[in-house]
């Protein structure tokens, strides 16, 4: 027979079953984003920040040297070293749905320079 509880409430193992499920049910219930979850801003940045540089460093001789300096809306500099192991200074970034455009890997400068007007200088 089911322990006595407070006032005589009964807890068996189906009343033990029912609360751990209605628990369970609050658990997986949505809950609207407080704006810390992946629906946040700062969130959505972070990824596209992550997917600038890692775009970058499979362009770059030493990935692993990459330093990088970000703007927003996957635009950036970075830094890093030549095949000499010497830094080759700050070039210019724009991160594309099929890759990424490196300032100094750019074979029509002016529609490089006319990318980064147009996407990178609006934030």
């Amino acid at each position: 027979m089911a322990e006595s509880g407070m006032n005589g409430f009964s807890f068996g193992k189906l009343g033990c079953f029912a609360i751990v499920a209605v628990a369970a049910a609050f658990a997986l219930v949505p809950r609207e984003d407080n704006g810390n979850g992946r629906n946040s801003p700062e969130w959505r940045e972070a990824s596209e920040r992550v997917d600038a540089e890692m775009a970058v460093k499979r362009a770059l001789r030493d990935p692993q040297s990459a330093q990088f300096v970000h703007i927003g809306n996957g635009c950036g500099t970075v830094n890093s070293r030549n095949a000499f192991g010497g830094y080759t200074g700050r070039q210019r970034f724009i991160r594309l749905d099929n890759g990424v455009a490196l300032e100094r890997l750019a074979t029509d400068r002016q529609g490089f320079e006319d990318m980064w007007q147009n996407r990178c200088r609006s934030r």
